[in-house]
């Protein structure tokens, strides 16, 4: 009964977790000041988007008369412009930084373009929108290894350097220089690009077995696993585009989801899926989900009640999680966080309205007879409502 009352107050709209991005301006400016985000971490998932972000955030420090002002004073250790994420929107802004003479280093965890390089062997690439690209780095249809290839023919064009096993610890404001501490050094700059994505740890089921080796957080090459049964549990564009190159390589193929229908992967992508399942390739368990993984088989809680399906690999490919204690060792803001400010202003407003009741229907006072100083008024401000309700 609960389960129609909120499908019917939803009206029947797709709902699901909201990930929680940094609070930005309308330019990008997180909220510690100089620092900026772009590509996928904005919330908007779309390769070539992310490119024109990362060169658009540049274009716009060229123009700040603040920045420029900084560049003048500035000691030669210190770097125009940090970028930290050598994905698509931080290559752009590296080429956009080099294209119009500003000093920049580019920090990378891992290797340029490691998000792409987790792709499936052979996931077909599309690129949207199709108008005309914004930052010096174009792509064009094709797949994961021919958009690879020439990403980084057109990176290593633009001689564009990366600092790689650069794990970024956190970022601080020192004066109007910001300072990137990785685990070997302090990097200093004016301005700071986060270009990181949404590669934080990924998303766990929290189930019985799900440490076994069977079990894996990305699918590398479906070549790997024909003739063997293979669970996919997710309903987003990995989960769905995982199922059908592992299906096509020949592998027995089950997907697992825990809603009812699909939200959020492409349309290209639904009904690739869809003709595997009419063709009986793929196995399509809808609202169901994982309750344990077992050496053999997965048992699962779906709307006929549990049932158990013989396994022999599970791909959990349900997202990931930012780094939040990274956001939060730098002091950045997320949506939706109450930080001191809001709680000051929430304890005001209560003693503002507190007051006003039990002031006009109780016993008058003066409030700051004994109150001395700017502190002390506002002390006795704030406790006087209840001094008022005693």
């Amino acid at each position: 009964m609960i389960q129609r009352f909120f499908k019917w107050l939803q009206k029947d709209n797709p709902v699901g977790t909201v990930d929680v991005l940094p609070e930005l301006s309308d330019d990008g400016e997180t909220s510690v000041s100089g620092v900026y985000v772009a590509g996928d971490l904005t919330g908007i998932p779309l390769l070539k988007l992310a490119a024109d972000s990362g060169a658009e955030r540049v274009r716009q420090f060229i123009v700040d008369k603040t920045f420029q002002r900084q560049r003048s004073g500035k000691s030669a250790d210190v770097f125009d412009v940090l970028i930290i994420g050598a994905g698509p929107a931080g290559i752009a802004a590296a080429m956009e930084c080099r294209k119009n003479g500003l000093s920049y280093q580019l920090l990378e965890a891992n290797k340029p373009f490691f998000t792409i390089e987790n792709f499936p062997r052979g996931k077909p690439i599309i690129i949207t929108p199709q108008d005309e690209s914004r930052s010096g780095l174009t792509m064009e249809d094709g797949t994961k290894e021919s958009l690879l290839d020439d990403l980084k023919e057109q990176m290593n064009a633009g001689e564009v350097d990366v600092v790689l096993d650069s794990h970024v610890d956190c970022i601080r404001r020192n004066g109007s220089v910001l300072e990137v501490s990785t685990k070997d050094k302090v990097f200093k700059g004016l301005r700071v690009i986060l270009a990181i994505g949404k590669s934080g740890n990924s998303r766990a089921l929290g189930v019985p077995g799900e440490d076994l080796p069977k079990v894996y957080d990305r699918l590398f090459d479906p070549a790997d696993y024909p003739g063997q049964n293979v669970l996919v549990v997710g309903g987003g564009d990995s989960a769905v585009e995982a199922a059908v190159a592992l299906s096509k390589a020949g592998a027995e193929v089950t997907l697992s989801y825990r809603k009812e229908t699909f939200s959020r992967p492409k349309e290209g992508n639904i009904e690739s899926l869809n003709r595997e399942v009419n063709a009986g390739r793929i196995t399509l368990l809808m609202q169901s989900d994982v309750t344990e993984i077992q050496h053999d088989q997965v048992v699962l809680t779906a709307r006929n009640g549990q049932q158990t399906i013989a396994n022999d690999q599970v791909f959990v490919l349900i997202g990931t999680e930012l780094p939040v204690a990274f956001f939060k060792r730098s002091q950045i803001k997320m949506q939706g966080e109450k930080d001191t400010n809001w709680y000051l202003g929430l304890v005001t407003m209560l003693s503002f309205f507190v007051m006003l009741y039990f002031g006009k229907k109780g016993p008058s006072f003066n409030v700051f007879a004994d109150a001395g100083g700017v502190i002390g008024n506002i002390m006795a401000f704030m406790t006087a409502p209840w001094q008022l309700v005693a």
